[in-house]
């Protein structure tokens, strides 16, 4: 997408982070918005798993979403050491890591308020024609194996 932009096959893009940090401070284009300025705190990425992996390994999911949790307090008290270590991983560097992960919300346990942004998401499907009947948080939402 950046090449693309850059070399002038297109005009613009819609990503992730860190690549909209990257086209900001790479190749100093203009960053239109951020998602967050679209819709705060909106639902963003999950974890999730099978029905047949839940009953089969349920263990295997509670350490799992243990370890997703440390991981997430990890990132959201060590943003210069995330910052590090995503250049590393990703082939960035520290600076552009460190602006997107101002741009990035991490939560590992849903908050009220992320659940009450799911059912909007919900409805918002809906009504673009994506889902065709009403679904309830507990039909999408499982937290029964999050640490306690």
């Amino acid at each position: 997408m950046l090449d693309a932009l850059k070399s002038g096959r297109c005009d613009g893009y819609v990503a992730w982070e860190p690549y909209v940090s990257k086209a900001g401070l790479q190749a100093e284009e203009r960053i239109f918005m951020y998602s967050k300025d679209i819709w705060p705190h909106h639902p963003c990425c999950v974890v999730i798993a099978t029905d047949k992996f839940i009953k089969q390994k349920p263990e295997q999911l509670r350490k799992f979403l243990k370890v997703h949790l440390e991981a997430t307090e990890y990132v959201n008290t060590h943003k210069d050491e995330t910052a590090l270590i995503l250049g590393g991983k990703l082939g960035s560097n520290k600076i552009i890591e460190a602006n997107a992960l101002k741009h990035v919300e991490f939560i590992a346990i849903p908050t009220p308020e992320f659940e009450n942004n799911i059912i909007k998401l919900i409805e918002i499907q809906k009504k673009l024609g994506y889902i065709e009947h009403d679904l309830t948080l507990d039909q999408i939402l499982n937290t029964d194996f999050l640490p306690k």
